[in-house]
């Protein structure tokens, strides 16, 4: 099945973009804490809503320097969730989850946009990075509160473990394909818009819980 993409990529700009500033307006009506994390929320939201705006911009001009920023903003997006993860949990977040994955993905970007040239690589570079976030928040989602794990955190955390796991699933499906790119967007697009919707009720569960 043929897919346009600049219509997936608007569709999900406009969706992530869109609850992203509503996540940011509602805090105000939220304590403190849980104010703090819905803000993490929303920013990550509008990074994830930038980067598909991004991606529109290659598919009309195929800037690599507008690809290599684009991807980077995928893991900013999962740092700050796992950040909000952390805070609405009130468990301590690790400098390292909040730092390594950007900076990562900016070494690895730059190297494969400006010294070796290389676009799958990219691609390899992002979703592994992305992958790795996934099952790290789902850690942290899963962890025992007072000798026990609340049901609707551990299907939260399921939730970043199946969409970790789909994603180096197709990765490596999609790179033994004749046109491995295509295929691979086409595909996946739609599997992480879907679970970006099931993030965003988490979030928003998590927030609610926290009153």
């Amino acid at each position: 099945m043929d897919f346009d993409l600049r219509t997936l990529w608007m569709i999900s700009a406009f969706c992530s973009g869109g609850f992203g500033v509503m996540m940011l307006l509602l805090r105000k009506s939220y304590p403190e804490h849980a104010a703090q994390s819905m803000t993490l929320w929303g920013f990550a939201n509008l990074s994830l809503g930038l980067s598909y705006l991004l991606r529109i911009e290659i598919r009309w001009a195929g800037n690599d320097t507008i690809q290599w920023l684009s991807l980077t903003l995928v893991p900013v997006c999962l740092s700050l969730e796992y950040a909000a993860v952390c805070l609405i949990k009130e468990q301590k977040a690790r400098l390292f989850w909040l730092i390594a994955p950007t900076s990562a993905m900016l070494a690895m970007g730059a190297w494969y946009t400006y010294i070796q040239p290389n676009v799958m690589m990219r691609y390899i570079a992002v979703n592994a990075l992305a992958a790795m976030m996934m099952y790290v928040t789902a850690s942290r989602l899963t962890k025992a509160e007072n000798g026990w794990r609340p049901m609707p955190d551990v299907a939260g955390g399921g939730v970043y473990v199946f969409l970790g796991s789909a994603t180096i699933y197709l990765l490596l499906r999609e790179l033994t394909m004749p046109h491995p790119l295509v295929e691979f967007s086409n595909q996946q697009r739609l599997l992480q818009r879907a679970g970006e919707f099931v993030r965003d009720a988490g979030g928003v569960h998590l927030c609610a819980d926290a009153l």
